[in-house]
């Protein structure tokens, strides 16, 4: 008899998690460095990967540090946004992730570049 109940009690319990997801804040992304200032780095810049760009020469100022790969299909999409962005005059910097330097420079020249600078 007790077998026979062993579905409904998992069922119910994954009822709960169930609903105790439902709760949570769907947009929230939980991150250890939100409210925190950017580290200090520096990098090549694509153009030009015999110099560096150091990141310490926006202190002070309001940016966009995005994140992408011309291989990644969320950046593709996004793309169209962050060059209206650009066009207003939003300050937006591009960090290429795993990315082939050619590749990642092709597709920036053909889809348009809303970056100040692009660093590897």
């Amino acid at each position: 008899m007790k077998r026979g109940l062993l579905p409904f009690a998992i069922l119910g319990a994954m009822l709960l998690l169930l609903a105790a997801g439902l709760r949570l804040e769907p947009r929230a992304l939980p991150t250890a460095l939100a409210g925190k200032p950017l580290p200090a780095f520096t990098a090549p810049l694509l153009a030009d990967p015999r110099r560096d760009f150091d990141v310490t020469s926006l202190r002070g100022e309001v940016f966009l540090l995005n994140v992408w790969a011309s291989w990644c299909t969320g950046c593709r999409l996004e793309h169209d946004a962050l060059l209206a962005l650009s066009a207003q005059g939003t300050p937006l910097y591009g960090l290429y992730y795993k990315d082939d330097p050619a590749g990642a420079a092709t597709y920036l020249r053909t889809s348009g570049d809303p970056f100040r600078a692009s660093l590897v």
